[in-house]
């Protein structure tokens, strides 16, 4: 990313959000077991007993939580919680092009 231009749009940033967390997971933890109702195994740690769920937050927020840990947050936590190296613009930058990226049709 060109660290001189640092622009996060509002809408893009919604879009980011309000990705479904489970899906998520599923896009940076390929092959990791996730349940039908967003609880799961923690993908940071060795947890013998799913306690690690995800769930839609006040407006429409998708959110996630270690039980165990108590940690919580949204997708772009999670994502910086994963590359810890980036700051919050480049996290929601980067998120932008994944989420982009699978909404493109496999014919490009």
């Amino acid at each position: 990313m060109n660290k001189d231009i640092q622009i996060i749009d509002d809408s893009v940033k919604t879009e980011v959000l309000e990705y479904p967390t489970v899906e998520l997971i599923s896009r940076l933890f390929p092959g990791h077991p996730i349940s039908r109702r967003g609880v799961m195994r923690s993908p940071f740690r060795d947890d013998r007993h799913p306690s690690f769920s995800c769930f839609k937050g006040t407006g429409g927020i998708s959110r996630w939580k270690d039980q165990a840990t108590g940690e919580s947050g949204d997708n772009i936590s999670l994502y910086r919680r994963v590359y810890p190296e980036l700051d919050y613009v480049e996290a929601v930058d980067q998120l932008s092009w994944l989420l982009f990226l699978h909404a493109l049709p496999s014919c490009l």
